[in-house]
């Protein structure tokens, strides 16, 4: 799929393909652009949220108005070229990752989860993966609307809200999306976690949806060395790291707002989580984490079998400040290693592994995002030499 990125100002819900005909029509039928490119610049134009397109037929008359420079809402969209060509109804899909701002948090807490709806995933307390428009959303074909397949989005958006708070140093809204707080950590003890074991996992039974439910999505993603697939359910090590890091910011706003008791059990819910991490991801002879713990666990061999591929998420979980600074230490040396990192970047999957593809989706490629946050990672841990 060849596609675009770019970032839209929301207003409630925008019909993307909708918005992009309305600015196209505001050229004049002199434009010499072709209608793939004025559908392109009209992408642009809604980025900056212009009322009009500027014409390029040389008259002057027909000069758009300037763009205006209230964003306070930005969200990533990926548009497929069928879109912008004109022959799709509507983009690849609209996401929320955008920057910091009281919007965001409160368009994600209006869409949560209400209802146990295994078409859509859905689950009381959880946080929306994906929002979809257009013809087969309509009539029902498709669960994205929304469609609730991903477990990281539920402790992201309490990290999101953490953050916004620790910015503008204002609990206003925190104490407005208080019953959304509280669905969203009961998701993380029950939903999110339905075999009771600690971790927050996923059945990896998609349907029509996602087998792989954490950002690398695709459906060869959680690969062992063997090349085999995992088996669920799957307890992503990234995800793990944002559960900590969302208890621990969520134990400050309580302890901000005053309820210290809330607090303190959000801090020991995150302490036994970092415990039990350590014993059961760590990798010895890798020096690294594990990508998952996969499988049915037992009392006698814990909560599955550790996903022993090299792999790029050991990186975020620095960024959810699990690991003990030497495990951080080694972990950072081995994803600074020639299997892992490029010159580039860090891969997804390390280019030892048996199921490595250099433009494999998520199993050899560099997504800067997931640099990102390793990065972010490695400076929490004091490895700025790694992080430059």
């Amino acid at each position: 799929m060849a596609g675009i990125w770019g970032n839209l100002h929301v207003n409630d819900a925008i019909v993307f393909d909708g918005r992009i005909d309305e600015l196209v029509a505001t050229v004049c039928l002199n434009d010499p652009r072709t209608k793939a490119q004025l559908r392109a610049d009209a992408v642009r134009a809604l980025s900056e949220r212009a009322a009009r397109m500027v014409c390029t037929c040389g008259d002057a008359h027909c000069a758009g108005e300037p763009p205006t420079t209230d964003r306070d809402l930005v969200i990533h969209v990926l548009a497929e070229s069928s879109t912008i060509d004109g022959d799709g109804a509507a983009p690849g899909y609209v996401s929320g990752f955008g920057p910091i701002a009281a919007d965001t948090l409160r368009i994600l807490a209006a869409h949560q989860g209400q209802r146990e709806d295994a078409w859509r995933a859905e689950q009381p307390g959880k946080i929306l993966h994906e929002l979809r428009v257009g013809e087969y959303a309509h009539l029902g074909l498709i669960p994205h609307t929304p469609y609730y397949g991903s477990v990281d989005a539920t402790p992201l958006w309490l990290c999101l809200l953490g953050a916004h708070a620790a910015w503008t140093g204002d609990l206003a809204l925190f104490h407005e999306l208080a019953p959304q707080v509280e669905a969203a950590l009961i998701w993380l003890d029950h939903g999110g976690d339905a075999d009771g074991d600690g971790y927050v996992e996923y059945d990896g039974q998609g349907g029509i949806g996602l087998i792989n439910q954490g950002w690398k999505d695709s459906s060869n993603a959680m690969v062992d060395r063997d090349g085999s697939l995992a088996e669920a359910p799957i307890r992503l090590a990234e995800v793990q790291g944002y559960v900590h890091a969302a208890r621990l910011a969520v134990a400050e706003l309580f302890e901000r707002a005053g309820d210290h008791a809330r607090g303190a059990q959000q801090r020991r819910a995150a302490h036994a989580l970092r415990r039990r991490f350590a014993h059961d991801f760590w990798l010895e002879d890798a020096g690294t984490y594990a990508m998952a713990l996969c499988g049915p666990g037992d009392p006698r061999h814990g909560p599955g079998t550790p996903l022993r591929s090299l792999a790029s998420n050991a990186g975020q979980v620095l960024w959810g400040g699990l690991p003990s600074v030497a495990r951080a230490r080694r972990t950072a040396a081995t994803l600074m290693g020639p299997a892992l990192f490029s010159g580039w970047g860090i891969r997804t999957l390390a280019s030892t592994e048996r199921a490595y593809d250099p433009i494999g989706y998520h199993v050899g490629t560099v997504w800067p995002h997931d640099n990102a946050l390793i990065a972010a990672g490695m400076r929490r841990y004091g490895l700025d030499r790694a992080a430059e």
